[in-house]
């Protein structure tokens, strides 16, 4: 089988899409030939089997001028393809719609995110199949949507020793946006620092600004911090590069991600995979989570209640929230891994060639 993967950006230090690269390495190995149209090239360390063409961007190239490269690209790829799998920007899978009808090709698109606009309703009808990582993270009918889960490289994140044990850390990782609802963690640390009895607490968000964020969100999370009397207590890290990130689990005491229902955040299987207890705002990990669920999933905005929930797992004793993160682990491997993904793209697209 020969797949085209269109996707914007490859490079494995990249600390928000690093995670494609892996993508990339594993469906390599399932198929004959793996062609990546990419809007930028980066690090890279792929095998022989793959050909990435950049349309660019990290050159300078201009809008009109990566436009002109994709068409020149599409035209020279899809014909020798037996699929095309576009990642996350429907934009990809309206603009490749052309090429993968002209040659009858499957186009596949991957989603994950609450957001449905006009443009994922054309692209969606273009496309012969849409795959997601859970029933609520795609959420615009249709008897397209495959569930296949998130990819995670279970390798890169897997347990390992803190760099500076010590202080009791709590660390949230992803983009600086307000649907991280960072406030609601900083207004919990203020209470665990004081009425909970944590004055030697730390906590790290990690991650950086996106194109879409309010502008000077960075900054009302500066302030919000200095509020709070947090000033060096709670760090903003601002980004990392992807092969820091594991070690930014490792050194967790306790992985937060407060992101709302709807959806399984990437950096939840992350977090799980490092083998770090992780508490989640998210009530689609109830049911993954099982009897876990109580002790990790907080509702709702209530701060004091998510204080409790973290000082119950910070006063665990070490072996407790081990034995925490090692089940946490055990899900992501089983039901998570980038492997289990890769196998099941290669057997969608073979399924939808033979229809």
């Amino acid at each position: 089988m020969r797949l085209l993967f269109i996707t914007q950006k490859m490079d494995c230090a990249d600390w928000l899409l690093g995670f494609t690269h892996g993508w990339v390495q594993s469906l390599a190995a399932r198929v004959e030939r793996l062609t990546v149209i990419c809007l930028a090239q980066g690090e890279t360390d792929l095998p022989s089997n793959v050909k990435v063409i950049s349309l660019g961007k990290e050159r300078g190239v201009s809008r009109a001028g990566r436009a002109i490269r994709f068409g020149r690209a599409m035209a020279e790829s899809s014909r020798e393809v037996d699929g095309v799998f576009t990642h996350m920007s429907p934009a990809f899978a309206i603009a490749a719609a052309p090429f993968a009808k002209r040659h009858r090709v499957p186009l596949v698109m991957w989603y994950t995110h609450r957001h449905v606009d006009f443009k994922l309703r054309v692209a969606t009808a273009l496309c012969d199949a849409v795959a997601t990582a859970s029933p609520e993270s795609f959420q615009l009918p249709t008897n397209k949507v495959r569930v296949i889960s998130h990819g995670i490289d279970t390798q890169r994140f897997s347990p390992g020793r803190p760099s500076a044990p010590g202080r009791p850390t709590l660390v949230a990782v992803g983009r600086r946006s307000p649907v991280k609802h960072y406030e609601l963690l900083i207004d919990a640390a203020r209470i665990l620092a004081g009425e909970f009895g944590h004055p030697d607490l730390r906590v790290r968000i990690v991650g950086g600004d996106v194109d879409n964020a309010p502008p000077g969100y960075a900054d009302h999370l500066r302030a919000t911090i200095e509020r709070a009397g947090l000033a060096g207590v709670v760090t903003l890290a601002g980004a990392v590069s992807y092969e820091q990130v594991p070690q930014e689990y490792r050194n967790a005491t306790i992985h937060v991600n407060l992101s709302p229902t709807g959806g399984l955040d990437k950096a939840v299987l992350e977090g799980m995979a490092t083998g770090v207890p992780t508490v989640v705002r998210n009530g689609s990990f109830r049911s993954i989570f099982g009897n876990m669920a109580d002790e990790l999933v907080a509702d709702g905005d209530d701060a004091r209640a998510l204080a409790a929930k973290l000082d119950a797992i910070l006063c665990l004793p070490e072996a407790g929230r081990q034995g925490l993160g090692e089940r946490l682990r055990q899900i992501a491997v089983r039901e998570f891994g980038q492997e289990a993904l890769a196998d099941r793209l290669v057997a969608m697209f073979r399924e939808l060639r033979r229809r």
